[in-house]
């Protein structure tokens, strides 16, 4: 199958509302398995001591699976002792929460980083955050080699064969083209770097990879990853893109 098929058909499912799946999902724990199986995820240094798969929840209209656990009955969420403040969201930890996204999980997750694909990560932990302002999430603390891959940036279920190149000026001045025409209230200074590509797919962050440390002073309000695809008329489309807002837009 061709390389921009899958990757596409991977992006257009992980779009979907799970809600909208009906009688085909039958379980909790299958309905966890189908949305980290086929999306793809964010990874980040989230603070000096938690790095991890984030699973944002609570954002805009749409409900996911994920906000049904802290909205409803279907897992009693408690307020747990925190386990990690060291950066900029406070992160608790619930043994029936991480039991039930833990037992569907697959043993080793691939994660891309800014050096390269670390194939064999493993969950340590799984931590969840709820706040007013800024992005929530269900955080899956992963084992990852930073220091031989690189910062962490994204998660898929698929092994996708990147080419890491050195050298992506070019398209980075499309990207920022693309991001001058949107009319956005609220923008970041931190400029799209595109790490590696796929053929006409362009895999990119926006992320200094400071704010993660709270006692360093950061630029970055929305570190994100995106996916942009390069079109014959030679202008870019993005075609997924996911991020965490530090500025806390909901409170603005």
């Amino acid at each position: 199958m061709n390389l921009n098929t899958i990757i596409l058909g991977v992006i257009f499912i992980s779009s979907c509302n799970l809600k909208n799946e009906g009688t085909k999902v039958k379980t909790k724990e299958n309905k966890v398995h189908t949305t980290i199986k086929d999306s793809f995820l964010c990874a980040y240094e989230l603070s000096p001591k938690t790095i991890a798969v984030a699973i944002n929840f609570n954002e805009g209209e749409e409900h996911s699976f994920f906000d049904s656990l802290f909205s409803s009955n279907a897992i009693k969420i408690k307020k747990n002792k925190v386990v990690d403040s060291s950066g900029q969201f406070i992160f608790m930890k619930d043994e029936n929460l991480e039991k039930i996204i833990k037992k569907t999980l697959q043993k080793e997750i691939y994660i891309y980083g800014t050096k390269g694909v670390s194939l064999k990560n493993t969950i340590s932990d799984v931590y969840y955050e709820t706040d007013e302002c800024k992005t929530n999430m269900i955080a899956l603390v992963i084992n990852f080699d930073a220091r031989k891959y690189g910062h962490p940036l994204l998660y898929s279920n698929k092994i996708i064969d990147l080419k890491f190149g050195s050298n992506y000026k070019k398209i980075e001045r499309k990207i920022e083209q693309f991001y001058n025409s949107e009319k956005s209230d609220y923008t970041d200074t931190v400029k799209t770097k595109v790490f590696a590509n796929a053929d006409s797919l362009y895999f990119t962050y926006n992320d200094d990879f400071k704010w993660g440390n709270s006692k360093i002073k950061t630029k970055c309000l929305f570190p994100a990853r995106s996916i942009f695809a390069l079109q014959k008329n030679g202008q870019v489309k993005r075609v997924w893109s996911n991020d965490l807002d530090l500025f806390g837009i909901s409170c603005d």
